[in-house]
């Protein structure tokens, strides 16, 4: 009785097609092992990092704006973009310009109906100070 089964137990090993499948098998049951233990430990590391004690100290949010300019003054300017809501920006000696070219360049640049691209901070207050004015 053992000499068949060892007979049939031979058979099976010289048939590549099971050995292979074997192989397959036994991997993808390690990896997905590995992938389990990498999800606890995870999760158990998570539960025991507490809170984030991350404190934000920056309550500005930063707005931009890609469109023309519908009116532009010494201190403020207007973009209406696609969406077709104007867009108020103030600006102040700290606003960078600059021109299509991508080098700097001063506010007298900026026309009516001109492409541009402004990004800056929102106050407290509402306004938003535009930090960067590019023509595009």
């Amino acid at each position: 009785m053992t000499k068949i089964r060892k007979s049939k137990l031979r058979k099976i090993i010289r048939n590549k097609w099971v050995v292979r499948t074997a192989i397959v098998l036994v991997g993808l049951f390690v990896i997905f092992g590995i992938f389990i233990l990498g999800y606890q430990f995870g999760v158990n590391r998570e539960r025991t990092k507490g809170p984030s004690t991350t404190t934000v100290t920056d309550t500005s949010v930063r707005t931009s704006a890609v469109g023309s300019v519908e009116k532009v003054s010494d201190s403020s300017i207007e973009v209406r973009p696609r969406s077709g809501e104007v867009k108020k920006f103030v600006i102040d000696g700290s606003t960078e310009v600059t021109g299509t070219d991508g080098k700097k360049t001063d506010q007298s640049a900026i026309e009516k109906d001109a492409r541009v691209i402004v990004s800056g901070k929102a106050g407290s207050d509402g306004t938003v100070v535009a930090q960067r004015i590019r023509l595009i």
